[in-house]
């Protein structure tokens, strides 16, 4: 039986966010951090007073359609939420997920939690694509 060398054994899984012990975030191109900070004074104004940057997971991640976004709240707090856009799924599905997601948070499981635009809508349309936002939770 061969062994593969430990170089090897490392490359099987790269590049990917998984197998990373810690992930590292990178910038958006500049039009798409636009695009969130219209959407977020727009449309998210309860939850942030100011946006002070949207990242990406680097690898595998980078070009998918979910953004960490930096913001101060109305109370000068900093925190995290995560934006996804919607580009494949219709609205019906991402109601069906975020329905999912309420069943297992009564249920004691740790799933992040959805937050309403300012109207109260969990799925916020928004210059032609659906988005929807949650609080990060802790590893």
């Amino acid at each position: 039986m061969s062994s593969l060398s430990v170089e090897s054994i490392d490359n099987v899984f790269q590049p990917n966010n998984h197998s990373k012990w810690v992930i590292e975030y990178g910038d958006v191109d500049p039009e798409v951090s636009q695009k969130v900070y219209r959407l977020s004074a727009t449309h998210y104004r309860h939850v942030a007073s100011n946006v002070l940057s949207v990242q990406q997971f680097k690898g595998t991640e980078i070009s998918s359609h979910n953004y960490k976004v930096q913001l101060r709240d109305g109370r000068g707090k900093i925190c995290y939420i995560l934006m996804r856009v919607h580009k494949e799924f219709d609205s019906e599905f991402v109601m069906g997920v975020l329905r999912a997601c309420e069943y297992l948070s009564c249920n004691e499981c740790r799933v992040p939690e959805f937050i309403e635009n300012d109207t109260g809508n969990p799925i916020t349309n928004f210059e032609g694509e659906r988005y929807t936002a949650y609080r990060f939770i802790g590893g």
